[in-house]
């Protein structure tokens, strides 16, 4: 017993004296991760991507938006910060070495100097691209209450078409044809029988 016991220890050794020298030739990253209002991106996915071979390290943050890890190799990375399946920012061509490193998204930077790059590129000032920016983002909210709208008048169709299918169908079972007016009770169309005819009462409901 005291044999098998020497043997674990002595391989737990070996392992950690091989492993020291890979250790010492790999880097450590770590980050803060921040939304444009200086909130702590928590639970998103920090991908260190080494262009050189192809390897890929996942991180996540924490509460804090905090990230960290060891074992990361030397090279030019790209580094994509994702939450929830969506790219909020993305690094390209970051150097890595065999030291520390730290990486933090800051959005309210990311967007600020995303604004000068553009202000220059189309020969504005930062203050005419925000403007500009501002009115996209108003259309961008037009067209998305246009289209819930549109989707709302689509399912009123689709129901006005489906009610005018069943309408025959009543004029068979009942046996004469069915009219529909506005139930005081409901402010509704509901299914009224004619006066004349006594039948056996149907259930009355409002028909949406």
């Amino acid at each position: 017993m005291k044999r098998n016991v020497f043997y674990v220890l002595m391989i737990s050794v070996l392992s950690m004296l091989f492993a020291l020298p890979a250790l010492s030739q790999s880097a450590t990253v770590k980050g803060v991760a921040k939304d444009a209002k200086g909130t702590p991106i928590a639970d998103a996915q920090v991908t260190w991507h080494n262009d050189d071979n192809g390897r890929t390290f996942k991180l996540k943050t924490n509460k804090k938006g905090e990230y960290f890890s060891l074992g990361i190799d030397p090279g030019t990375y790209t580094v994509t910060l994702t939450k929830d399946g969506k790219d909020i920012d993305k690094v390209n061509k970051y150097k890595v070495g065999v030291d520390e490193v730290t990486l933090d998204f800051d959005e309210k930077q990311s967007q600020e100097q995303a604004v000068q790059e553009t202000a220059k590129a189309k020969g504005m000032t930062p203050e005419q691209v925000k403007q500009m920016q501002e009115e996209q983002a108003k259309v961008e909210q037009y067209n998305k209450s246009i289209g819930t709208v549109n989707d709302k008048l689509k399912a009123a169709t689709a129901a006005e078409q489906g009610l005018a299918f069943v309408r025959p169908t009543l004029d068979s079972w009942i046996g004469y044809p069915a009219t529909f007016t506005s139930s005081p009770a409901c402010r509704r169309p509901a299914l009224i029988s004619p006066p004349s005819i006594i039948r056996t009462p149907i259930a009355s409901r409002c028909i949406s």
